[in-house]
């Protein structure tokens, strides 16, 4: 279990990032923020994801890594030296998910542009 906490100006506020299970059981990850149960917001994202890497799948991008992360204000007391995520999905505070989704790849301007077409015309706003 891992378990992080600060105080904000609000009040107290808690994440814990928890696995459960026994030798013979499957694996369960949670999370909880501020003593709620919110693992459904993990869920959401993995579904996003998914849904993501199935469309770049159909459109000849299969290569390309595809990574979640969810955005939680207020934690910029998260330890350095470790990275908390619940199954593969990051969690962390606005700038360092910032610097996650900015930082240089592999793939060239040109495909860059290919994808962002790929995905717009695909997964049109809500």
């Amino acid at each position: 279990m891992l378990e992080l906490r600060e105080s904000p100006p609000c009040g107290n506020a808690r994440v814990l990032a928890e696995a459960r299970g026994g030798l013979f059981s499957a694996r369960r990850y949670d999370l909880y923020v501020a003593g709620r149960k919110r693992t459904r917001l993990v869920e959401g994202l993995e579904s996003q994801v998914e849904l993501v890497r199935m469309v770049l799948v159909d459109e000849g991008f299969g290569d390309v890594l595809v990574c979640g992360a969810l955005c939680m204000a207020h934690l910029e007391g998260l330890p350095l030296l470790r990275k908390l995520s619940v199954r593969e999905i990051a969690i962390n505070a606005p700038r360092h998910v910032a610097r996650l989704a900015a930082r240089p790849g592999d793939l060239s301007p040109k495909t860059v542009e290919r994808i962002a077409a790929a995905l717009a015309r695909r997964l049109p706003p809500a």
